[in-house]
């Protein structure tokens, strides 16, 4: 599998756990200024994390135990803010 291939499965795949966090764990009464904090929280942990690691061992750990988390963190925030907008629009979505 390319690098470019790996990258798309991994935002695929964090994209589809936030949904399912989101289902699992609903989240009511979130207004923007909060949705914009975890926004904010989760690219700069998404910032903070090393380019390059040394083997791939390392580089693997790496991936799923900071920047999987990362990504599900950004992609739920992202639901978070579809949701909100929805709600502001009159919108029923639940």
């Amino acid at each position: 599998m390319s690098n470019g291939a790996f990258a798309i499965a991994l935002v695929l795949g964090a994209a589809l756990l936030a949904l399912w966090a989101d289902v699992r764990f609903p989240r009511e009464g979130l207004k923007m200024q909060r949705i914009v904090g975890h926004s904010i929280a989760a690219l700069a942990v998404l910032y903070v994390i090393p380019g390059s690691v040394g083997s791939p061992v390392a580089a693997m750990v790496t991936v799923f135990a900071l920047v999987l988390p990362a990504l599900v963190y950004l992609c739920l925030s992202a639901v978070w803010f579809v949701r909100l907008t929805q709600a502001s629009l009159g919108s029923s979505a639940r």
